[in-house]
């Protein structure tokens, strides 16, 4: 064996890291750079692979992708601040949390900001929060605290003049010694680091946007440990295309399918991964954190929600129990949620009546019905919403996982090359149809399916 294959199966073989497309190039790129910089040959970084862990690691470090933001999916961070106040109000002990796989440290020091923005300072000193990953580079940046423009895209102005000085359009320093204070980071992979935990030990894990990454039986390791570590009322926070663990280990929360919550009662064992639950809505809006007095925290202002295509107002639902503040597709979304599924695919229905040629209304439902293993009726309707709206790239990607779900593998690989194509032709950092879900997070998923049918 060349050395140059020792290094890549040894990379695979202790971090877990799937061979995406170009992988061979993206390996042999990492090796040549660290060469270089060594004064190494092929074979002695081989050789330093097998005998230096840090060599290994700074080479899978090299091939890992960083992309992240402050405050990520708001929502994530207002459960958190939620379950870690009910945590300290209740227990003499603080609460624990991890980020794994926190690349520049952007999401560890959100969880920081959520909780002190709602707690203060004494609060946040009562909690701990361990932020690793494998990029060297990437941990140096966070231990810094220094961030450019692109790092603060979306981020509500309060946070940025709270906790940082400088010019957010130029670059800024997290300023607050709490908020830092609060985060270690560690560089390690996230099995290395899981087997250090106690059992039941942590209240929170972040593991959002690494899973899409990682191999089947390496990500079954991963899972089984984050429940042997998390408390069985702890949190689970995932990324929207991460492949989901099986139900024995966890739960998706009712209102987020991104939050999981430790299975505790007995539930039949299943060996494979499922891909994301559908979540048939529009983005769900949600209100921005803000500073509190740490004494009290008021109750969140209620938004309202437009939908894509509003029914007419006059429209009766019969039989159907009101969401409050929320739209129909919404409230659909959310019976569906609950389980009420009859109930969700009236709303469904009723916008299909009431716009035949809406795309968005056809997804809705083919996404109820997938969600409840309906595939032949869930096939119909996600092939009827690609034809209405062929260029959307969330609505070929449902398709191609009821296709799946039915046993038609060639129609599933035909559909799953569209939506490949459609998203390479798109911007990696703009967002789908959904208003949510970025290009380069849906190719990943995509570019994982297609790994394991081709």
């Amino acid at each position: 064996m060349s050395p140059f294959s020792q290094i890549r199966n040894r990379i695979s073989q202790v971090f877990g890291l799937t061979e995406r497309a170009n992988w061979n190039d993206e390996v042999r790129s990492a090796v040549e750079g660290l060469a270089e910089e060594r004064r190494w040959t092929l074979e002695e970084t081989a050789l330093r692979c097998r005998q230096d862990s840090s060599v290994l690691l700074d080479l899978a470090g090299r091939l890992t992708v960083g992309e992240t933001h402050f405050f990520r999916h708001p929502v994530h961070f207002e459960e958190i601040a939620k379950l870690v106040q009910t945590r300290l109000a209740n227990f003499s002990r603080g609460a624990a949390l991890w980020s794994a796989g926190c690349a520049s440290g952007e999401e560890p020091y959100s969880i920081a900001m959520a909780i002190e923005s709602q707690l203060g300072e004494p609060g946040i000193r009562r909690i701990s929060i361990t932020g690793t990953d494998i990029n060297t580079g990437a941990l140096q940046k966070a231990r810094r605290a220094y961030y450019s423009a692109w790092s603060f895209r979306g981020t509500a102005p309060w946070v940025i003049s709270r906790y940082f000085e400088g010019d957010s359009s130029r670059g800024s320093h997290l300023r607050d010694p709490a908020v830092r204070g609060s985060v270690s980071f560690e560089l390690q992979g996230i099995e290395q680091r899981a087997a250090g935990f106690p059992a039941k030990s942590l209240d929170v894990i972040m593991f959002r946007n690494v899973a899409i990454y990682l191999r089947a039986d390496t990500l079954a390791r991963i899972y089984a440990a984050f429940r042997r570590i998390l408390t069985d009322d702890g949190l689970l926070f995932l990324g929207p295309s991460d492949p989901r663990p099986t139900p024995d280990l966890f739960q998706p929360d009712k209102a987020e399918n991104t939050i999981l919550r430790p299975t505790t009662a007995d539930v039949e064992k299943h060996r494979r991964f499922s891909y994301p639950s559908p979540k048939p809505a529009p983005r769900r809006q949600v209100s921005e954190l803000g500073p509190t007095d740490a004494r009290s925290r008021p109750s969140r202002p209620k938004q309202s929600h437009q939908s894509k295509h509003p029914p007419p107002r006059a429209m009766a639902i019969p039989n159907v129990p009101p969401v409050p503040g929320a739209t129909l597709a919404e409230a659909a979304r959310k019976l569906g949620d609950r389980g009420e599924l009859e109930q969700a695919l009236s709303i469904a229905n009723t916008l299909i009546d009431a716009e035949p040629g809406s795309a968005a209304a056809y997804l809705l439902r083919g996404q109820l019905l997938l969600g409840a293993s309906r595939l032949e009726g869930a096939t119909q309707d996600l092939r009827r919403a690609t034809f209405l709206g062929p260029d959307q790239p969330l609505t070929r990607y449902w398709y191609a996982t009821a296709l799946h779900g039915g046993g038609s593998h060639r129609a599933t690989v035909a559909q799953l090359q569209e939506t490949k194509r459609l998203l390479e032709d798109r911007s990696p950092n703009s967002l789908l149809e959904d208003g949510e879900t970025p290009v380069s997070e849906l190719l990943g998923a995509v570019m994982l399916m297609l790994e394991t049918l081709v």
